[in-house]
């Protein structure tokens, strides 16, 4: 499970606070909602300190958002490793 908080929505930017596990059907909802910000050309930060645990999907998208300029932070050192991984 794994909760989406909008913690910040202006004109220019938007910051989504995720809590669990980016896992199955959560991956889908967090592409749709950055997909949406990015489309109003709002700049996306996905706050990561609470996400306990990411799959593969999961660091598939991480990527792809960090390839189209989505800011992460608060992200744990684990997670940062698995992202760094996932290149090899």
């Amino acid at each position: 499970m794994l909760r989406i908080s909008i913690i910040e929505d202006s004109a220019e930017s938007v910051r989504l606070a995720l809590e669990g596990s980016l896992v199955g059907p959560w991956v889908d909802e967090v592409r749709k909602q950055s997909e949406t910000a990015l489309a109003d050309s709002k700049a996306v930060t996905l706050d990561l300190e609470k996400v306990r645990f990411v799959d593969a999907s999961g660091t598939a998208l991480l990527r792809e958002l960090a390839s189209r300029k989505v800011q992460q932070m608060n992200c744990s050192a684990f997670l940062s490793q698995q992202l760094k991984e996932a290149t090899i």
